[in-house]
């Protein structure tokens, strides 16, 4: 994980996938931007970075060939294709994962205590505490 926040947004969606598509979108706008840093810096990254979707009808829309949602709202239209070409010119990818391992529910909600820890080993977070300590004596 490099980035994360979060926000209420600014439109109103008339459905789930709607929402989730601009949802994307905004993450794909800094994920775009992250990359083209760590081309900058010559940052070699060891695996494919990935956008974590846990809603199955968005991810289809952006990855299968002639899905297209229809709305009459503007902005999500545009938003919609402008994700699908980053997606088909390999630019961005966008994967389902269930919401069970979606890890950026600790970010974004208060989790019970078994969810929190899940979070904490999806996420690679390590306790420092010890370290703090010990920098504290010397």
């Amino acid at each position: 994980m490099i980035d994360w926040k979060s926000h209420l947004q600014h439109t109103v969606g008339t459905s789930t996938t709607e929402v989730e598509l601009t949802a994307v979108a905004d993450c794909c706008v800094d994920f775009i931007w992250w990359l083209r840093l760590f081309r900058q810096l010559e940052l070699d990254l060891d695996s494919e970075p990935y956008i974590k979707c846990d809603n199955l009808q968005p991810v289809g829309l952006l990855t299968k060939a002639n899905a297209k949602l229809e709305t009459k709202l503007r902005y999500v239209d545009i938003k919609q294709h402008w994700v699908r070409q980053e997606v088909e010119a390999r630019n961005v990818s966008v994967r389902w994962v269930q919401t069970t391992q979606m890890p950026a529910d600790g970010l974004t909600k208060a989790l019970p205590v078994y969810k929190h820890v899940d979070f904490v080993k999806a996420t690679n977070l390590v306790d420092i505490q010890s370290k703090i300590d010990n920098q504290d004596e010397t």
